[in-house]
């Protein structure tokens, strides 16, 4: 299948919402902006599963944008609860975890808060990353004794990998840990993508380092790096350039991230949603 086909029916699987407001053709895949935000004190930028971007400010406000109905909705937390890390990987919820107070909040998807939970108190655990489980529980990676490891609320362990030290090479540190179709990516900047099953046994590696964010559709991977658009099939190991990024997409960013049929950048100075097609 020609490669920017292939891009269009991967990330196009959704019906495209609002009026373009800027356009642009790069190599045969029209790239269309439906939304702009001008905004200075943005830090991060998500999708949830919906394709809905979730903007995280400086003073750890949070912003949903729903696309379908063109309105947001937002969750402020307090200022001592500054927000490093966004899941948003469960259609249901979202988790917001702080690494220095170690404790994760989790909102619904009216971004109301519906529970907190002080990492701390798991006293077994040196946790370093934490994403919610498609079940409602929790994983988190345990530095001390290198594994990955499901916990229920009460922080009783439900599944445990082997110690992982014990098989790879290398000290994994995670950057982020998240569960997507029955797998659990664990990604260090420096040795890659670690893909666990839902039991928490170590399935494959990928020596993909240096992104900010990557996306799981299928058996596939897709990230940004060096403003080109990769897929990594993670049956075959082929690895494919899918497009450049070129016009306005290619301007100095602070962060892209990719879902079905949208492209959402962050700039100092505004935050654009992109449509692919």
């Amino acid at each position: 299948m020609n490669k920017f086909l292939l891009l269009c029916f991967t990330l196009c699987a959704l019906n495209l919402f609002g009026q373009a407001i800027d356009s642009t053709d790069t190599e045969g895949v029209k790239i269309d902006i439906i939304k702009e935000v001008e905004i200075t004190d943005a830090k991060d930028l998500y999708f949830d599963l919906f394709n809905n971007p979730i903007l995280v400010k400086k003073d750890n406000e949070v912003v949903k944008y729903l696309i379908e109905q063109d309105s947001t909705i937002s969750f402020s937390a307090d200022k001592s609860f500054d927000i490093d890390y966004v899941d948003a990987n469960n259609p249901l919820k979202l988790l917001l975890y702080n690494k220095s107070l170690n404790t994760v909040r989790t909102l619904d998807r009216n971004l109301t808060q519906t529970s907190e939970f002080n990492l701390f108190n798991l006293q077994d655990y040196d946790v370093s990353a934490v994403c919610l489980s498609s079940d409602d529980n929790l994983w988190i990676y345990d530095q001390n004794q290198h594994q990955l490891v499901k916990i229920d609320k009460q922080g009783k362990a439900l599944y445990t990998s082997i110690a992982l030290q014990s098989i790879l090479p290398y000290t994994l540190s995670p950057s982020f840990i998240f569960e997507q179709n029955n797998r659990v990516y664990v990604y260090d900047d420096t040795n890659g993508i670690h893909i666990f099953d839902s039991f928490g046994e170590l399935d494959t590696n990928v020596g993909i380092t240096q992104v900010t964010h990557f996306q799981s559709i299928g058996n596939s991977l897709f990230y940004v790096q060096n403003n080109l658009i990769f897929q990594y099939d993670l049956r075959t190991g082929d690895l494919n350039i899918l497009m450049p990024l070129t016009g306005s997409l290619a301007n100095p960013y602070k962060k892209i991230v990719l879902a079905k049929g949208y492209i959402g950048v962050l700039y100092d100075d505004k935050v654009r949603i992109y449509t692919v097609k």
